[in-house]
């Protein structure tokens, strides 16, 4: 984007911001890019080509994410019979299949049995 569009020019005083220490939404972004591997981004201020970085931050953080979601199932005592019913951080069938809405919404009301 060239530098007199206004959106560029508020991005770069709130990175300048940023490395003066002050907290914008600028800081969040740094944050979460070095946080996820991405850091060589905020450094070079480029991210190449754009299809293949978001395609591969968006996989980085869904596969932190769902090893996230598994290891606190995993550790809390809380959700044994859960972890038994879902193993896995999917949509279940029934939400993505062609049933009509008011079938799909009676799948949810079905208690679970413990087992």
């Amino acid at each position: 984007m060239p530098s007199h569009r206004y959106p560029k020019c508020c991005y770069i005083m709130l990175r300048d911001l940023d490395n003066l220490g002050r907290r914008t939404w600028a800081s969040k972004v740094r944050e979460t890019l070095f946080k996820f591997g991405f850091g060589y981004a905020w450094i070079a201020q480029e991210i190449g080509d754009e299809k293949v970085f978001f395609s591969q931050i968006k996989l980085r953080i869904t596969d932190i994410l769902k090893q996230e979601w598994h290891n606190n199932i995993s550790e809390s005592s809380r959700c044994d019979h859960y972890i038994g019913l879902k193993s896995l951080l999917d949509l279940e069938f029934y939400l993505k299949s062609e049933l009509p809405y008011y079938l799909r919404k009676k799948f949810l009301k079905i208690p679970m049995l413990q087992s």
